[in-house]
């Protein structure tokens, strides 16, 4: 394929750039697997059914699954039946569980930290705007479209 005949986005290219930037996998660790799986717990509450957090990271029951029993064996967090509906499996994350992601938060803070004193304070508040509004506007977007299904 000729490459003068593809016109890539700026956006794009800057996202692809931005994933580039040394350090910017002490935040990656966040989105996917067993560290999504303590986020996701540690930030809503810490009570979570397994179908909440495939909803919430948009991965399959299956998966779910699979990092529950993977946590599970290394002491991060805990199951059991819920009293009220013993369909549902309530999970928890564990004191072991918050020790391990507390490292990782202060990774991600040391490296978070770093950019700051890097481009300034000034600029992190604009960005965190910037981030905010179009994230609102994406979730509005989406919203709006499953409104119309």
């Amino acid at each position: 394929m000729d490459k003068n005949l593809v016109s890539i986005d700026p956006f794009f290219v800057e996202c692809i750039e931005l994933l580039k930037v040394p350090g910017i996998e002490t935040l990656f660790t966040f989105l996917d697997g067993e560290d999504a799986i303590l986020r996701v717990l540690y930030l809503n509450d810490n009570i979570k059914t397994p179908l909440d957090l495939a909803n919430e990271l948009h991965i399959s029951k299956g998966r779910v699954a699979q990092l529950v029993k993977s946590l599970s064996k290394k002491k991060y967090i805990r199951t059991k039946i819920n009293l009220l509906d013993r369909r549902k499996v309530e999970i928890t994350i564990t004191n072991l569980g918050l020790n391990y992601l507390n490292e990782k938060f202060d990774a991600a803070t040391t490296f978070i930290n770093g950019i700051r004193n890097k481009i300034g304070e000034e600029t992190i508040t604009q960005l965190v705007e910037f981030i905010r509004h179009a994230r609102m506007l994406l979730k509005e977007d989406d919203t709006n479209g499953k409104e119309h299904d």
